[in-house]
């Protein structure tokens, strides 16, 4: 989409790129916060100067859902998410990759609220336009991780192995050396093979693997989801896999957010 830059805003909107940079590698960081406060502060600079129906504002609020999510601030997480997809909608231009990074993000909020079949149906359109786009790119792998997580949910393990196979295959094809999106890949690769039965030992260690990375990584959220799936296993191996998580798990389980 072109837009016509005035004169005297390109130093603005540069600074509103430099801010949602910086609040990417604040999540990245674990720094949840900072992320926000960056990530709100590009989106008032970048409607200032794109105006409010634009891919790069829209691109910034997804960023925005995905640190409310990890604050757990779900209800306004889902109402950036929604607003970012609804945007693009609006703009009508051809499909990119920053929409299917939307759709994916907005599908995030959908798993969370329990609406499985509508998340599919947004990730499903997001893996579309990434292959249409060429898909050895990173988003595609948080596209196709999110699609192995929701196949889980839904009772499908074997459907979830393929995608998150295929994810694990685009990241070392692409170069990908990001712990964290790593970890957050091989959990829930770990996870498809355990209930698969397929190399259980070998699942088992990539959860515990992910489980420290993500730990360490601050992602508090992640680190509880592995630990209330980890319930549903005999002892000695919720031990296993839980042996990397910052914290032991309990018969009451973790708490919830």
């Amino acid at each position: 989409m072109r837009t016509t830059i005035r004169a005297g805003a390109q130093g603005a909107l540069i600074q509103g790129w430099l801010l949602n940079d910086r609040g990417n590698l604040s999540y990245e960081r674990g720094q949840f916060e900072e992320a926000e406060r960056d990530h709100r502060a590009a989106i008032t600079i970048k409607t200032s100067v794109l105006g409010p129906r634009h891919p790069d504002v829209s691109g910034s609020m997804s960023n925005l859902a995905l640190d409310l999510a990890e604050l757990g601030r779900w209800s306004e997480a889902d109402a950036m998410a929604r607003r970012a997809v609804e945007m693009d909608d609006q703009i009508g231009s051809q499909p990119s990759r920053e929409s299917a990074i939307n759709l994916t993000v907005k599908a995030e909020m959908l798993v969370h609220g329990g609406q499985l079949e509508e998340a599919q149906a947004a990730l499903s359109r997001a893996v579309a336009i990434e292959e249409e786009q060429g898909d050895a790119n990173l988003a595609m792998n948080a596209t196709l991780t999110d699609l192995g997580e929701l196949f889980l949910l839904r009772g499908r393990p074997e459907d979830a192995l393929a995608a998150l196979r295929r994810a694990q295959a685009l990241r070392a094809r692409v170069g990908d050396h990001d712990a964290i999106r790593q970890a957050k890949t091989d959990w829930q690769l770990g996870r498809a093979m355990i209930e698969t039965k397929t190399d259980v030992a070998a699942g088992e260690q990539l959860v515990a693997n992910a489980c420290g990375a993500l730990a360490r990584g601050g992602y508090a959220r992640s680190e509880r989801d592995i630990l209330r799936w980890s319930g549903r296993l005999p002892p000695r191996d919720r031990r296993r896999v839980t042996s990397g998580c910052s914290g032991p798990f309990t018969s009451r389980g973790p708490a919830g957010g």
